[in-house]
C-alpha cells in the first residue's frame, strides 16, 4: 500500500468513527431530549426545509460519489496521473462525508426522524469506494483503456 492509499483510508476511516462517535456520543452519552431549535419561530418550516435539501444532498451525492470515476471528464484526467486521480477521490469522500454529517446534523438539531437514513446511507457508499490499491489500478486502468494517452 503506497502513501496516497494510506492517505485516502485515513480519511475514510476517520469519517466512519466520527459518525460512529456522533451517535454513540448523542444517543447514549449524552442524549438530547428535545430538539436543540425547538423554539425558534418557524420551526416546522425549517425542518421541512433542511429535511428536503438533507434528502436531495444524500441522493444527488451518493450516486456522484459512487459513479465519479466513470464520467468522461474524470477518466480523461486521471488517464496519466496518480495525483489526479488522489484529487478526484478526495472529492468522492468529501461528497459522502458531506452526506453523513449534513443528515447527522439535521437529525439531531431538529430531533428528525426522517434523516436518520442519510447518515447511514453515505456510510454504506464509502465502502463501495474504499480506497484499495486494486481500486486505484482498476480505475486507472480504465481510463487509459478508455483515453489512451499518446506517446511522443
Amino acid at each position: 500500500m503506497n502513501k496516497l492509499d494510506k492517505k485516502l483510508t485515513l480519511l475514510y476511516i476517520a469519517t466512519l468513527l466520527i459518525a460512529v462517535g456522533g451517535y454513540v456520543c448523542f444517543e447514549f452519552v449524552s442524549p438530547i431530549k428535545e430538539a436543540p431549535l425547538a423554539g425558534v419561530d418557524n420551526y416546522e418550516s425549517i425542518r421541512y426545509g433542511a429535511e428536503v435539501v438533507t434528502d436531495l444532498i444524500a441522493i444527488g451525492f451518493v450516486y456522484l460519489g459512487v459513479r465519479l470515476m466513470v464520467f468522461p471528464k474524470v477518466l480523461k484526467s486521471i488517464a496519466d496521473d496518480n495525483r489526479r486521480y488522489a484529487r478526484w477521490a478526495t472529492i468522492r469522500w468529501s461528497m459522502l462525508a458531506l452526506v453523513i454529517l449534513s443528515g447527522e446534523a439535521v437529525h439531531y438539531l431538529f430531533m428528525s426522524p426522517s434523516t436518520v437514513g442519510c447518515p447511514i446511507i453515505g456510510a454504506l457508499a464509502l465502502f463501495f469506494v474504499w480506497p484499495t490499491k486494486g481500486r486505484r489500478e482498476s480505475e486507472i486502468h480504465a481510463a487509459m483503456t478508455a483515453y489512451p494517452v499518446e506517446c511522443p
